[in-house]
């Protein structure tokens, strides 16, 4: 009697065990499920707030064009055909000599630079020629490189000190949002270890000239601006192309002149915050 007792109690024991078990598996399932689906609506609001703005873009460039055009004359140039135009008649013939990228004395130039990104920074490190910087950079990349390839790369090299510039969206503008949920997932380990963060702005092309598009560049560009973390520093070499000049060989990759004015107006950029970060000091 008292055995089947005792084996009673156990039982019991084993089944309020397997219950509880039971029970905390549902409830993490729940909130398992809970947080995915708060995840994809956050995503969802995100890629909303995506299409608003390639569609306001395109509204703003429609809007330009209808207040450029002249009482009763019909306006038969679009944008695209307007924008190329203006490249291809006026930048493609030189650069604004007062624009031009200043290349610092060798004293003057920033220390530990880290550039990250794709053709067009290969391009820059070639025509730059020997430099004291590190690059990690390969031809037609994109978010799924950086997060798989490059990412391992750049934790071995962004210690303390090291100001980690990137330049990447040109292969895959639709992955605006994940290059600043990459950056953001990770800046307050960067700031924690003193390494300063920096994006440099996707480039223009020459519609008609290469897979891309401005109008994506722009869109792309905006994405950035916005989700980026406060303490990513922007550097807009986009709109400073657009008032320097610039050359392509291809409608896509620059020439060696142009690459080192971008280069310059990075090293420049970055000199300054230096110099603002001291006298605040």
């Amino acid at each position: 009697m008292k055995a089947d007792r005792k084996y009673l109690i156990f039982m019991g024991i084993i089944i309020s065990l397997l219950i509880i078990t039971l029970v905390a598996v549902i409830i993490d399932q729940r909130r398992y499920e809970v947080r995915r689906e708060k995840e994809k609506q956050e995503e969802e609001e995100r890629e909303l707030e995506r299409k608003k703005t390639i569609a306001a873009l395109f509204e703003k460039e429609v809007s330009e064009e209808e207040s450029e055009k002249e009482p009763g004359v019909e306006e038969t140039e679009t944008i695209k055909e307007r924008r190329e135009t203006e490249v291809k008649g006026k930048r493609m013939i030189g650069a604004d000599p007062d624009l031009e990228g200043e290349i610092l004395k060798v004293e003057d130039l920033p220390e530990n630079i880290l550039f990250v990104g794709d053709s067009r920074t290969v391009g820059m490190h070639w025509a730059v020629g020997k430099n004291k910087y590190k690059w990690i950079a390969e031809a037609g990349m994109g978010y799924g490189w950086l997060a798989g390839t490059a990412g391992p790369m750049i934790s071995v090299s962004a210690n303390a000190g090291v100001k980690l510039v990137f330049n990447l969206g040109v292969n895959d503008p639709g992955n605006a949002g994940k290059y600043a949920e990459y950056i953001n997932k990770r800046i307050d380990k960067w700031d924690k270890a003193g390494v300063k963060v920096y994006y440099a702005s996707v480039n223009p092309v020459i519609d008609g000239y290469s897979n891309a598009t401005n109008e994506k560049v722009d869109a792309c560009n905006e994405i950035l601006k916005r989700e980026l973390d406060e303490r990513v520093g922007w550097i807009d070499t986009n709109t400073y192309l657009f008032e320097r000049g610039f050359n392509t060989v291809d409608g896509l990759h620059y020439d060696e002149d142009t690459y080192r004015a971008i280069y310059g107006y990075i090293l420049t950029k970055i000199e300054e915050e230096e110099a603002n970060d001291a006298q605040t000091e």
